[in-house]
């Protein structure tokens, strides 16, 4: 059903005060009337109490009217504004994510190096963590947006497995990459073979290959049904 506007409202009520007033003042009139005698101060009393009754009426109902419209109107803005808040930070969950399975495999590791840890996992995971507190917020405010809210723990699932997926794959990166270097600063005849970790290691890539689809498959449907929402509000 298409909701009023504030404009429709407001004429609505001004049609029930009209209303009310016509028919308090037919009233009145057949009560205090004298048969077919004009009196004008009981005339003028009907029109003052007509009167004092109308914006007796109007005042307390039009403020209702006022109210509910600004809270209605409120309600969608901050609605508006959270479902902006996920698309925004499902983007930055995807991006992350991207960026983290980049630098692994673009990182240049040397055999005797100190390595460090990248920061992308405690980048992803703040994400996450903010991710799942919008879910909570619309959970709280009790909107109806269980489709929503369905593709929102979904997307959170699969970017979550994804996080420690790469994770793991840091970690074996790193054992691949000192043996990577170690061999060539060797003669092949001293070159060691199989590499430890190599073949788990590109499987998880593989893997990780294989789930991201779904990761952008999901932005991609937040941002679908965000704006399905916003339309019909």
């Amino acid at each position: 059903m298409k909701k009023k506007t504030l404009k429709e409202k407001i004429n609505r009520v001004c049609w029930w005060a009209a209303g009310l007033t016509i028919l308090y003042f037919i009233v009145g009139a057949f009560l205090k009337s004298d048969g077919p005698k004009f009196d004008p101060n009981k005339t003028y009393e009907l029109i003052r109490d007509t009167l004092t009754l109308t914006a007796a009426f109007l005042a307390p109902v039009a403020a209702f009217v006022l109210f509910s419209d600004w809270r209605e109107e409120h309600k969608v803005k901050s609605l508006f504004e959270l479902l902006d808040s996920v698309k925004n930070k499902a983007r930055e969950i995807e991006e992350s994510l991207i960026d983290y399975a980049e630098a692994i495999e673009h990182r240049k590791i040397e055999v005797n190096e100190d390595v460090g840890r990248l920061t992308y996992y405690e980048i992803t995971t703040k994400h996450l963590i903010q991710f799942s507190l919008l879910y909570r917020e619309i959970e709280e405010e009790n909107m109806d947006l269980s489709a929503y809210m369905k593709i929102m723990e979904k997307f959170y699932k699969d970017s979550k497995y994804l996080s420690r997926l790469l994770n793991i794959m840091e970690n074996k990166s790193i054992v691949v990459k000192q043996y990577e270097s170690l061999n060539r600063s060797r003669s092949s005849d001293e070159q060691i073979h199989p590499i430890l970790e190599k073949d788990d290691y590109n499987k998880k890539f593989q893997e990780y290959l294989m789930r991201m689809p779904s990761v952008e498959n999901g932005l991609n449907q937040l941002i679908k049904e965000g704006k399905i929402i916003k339309t019909s509000n």
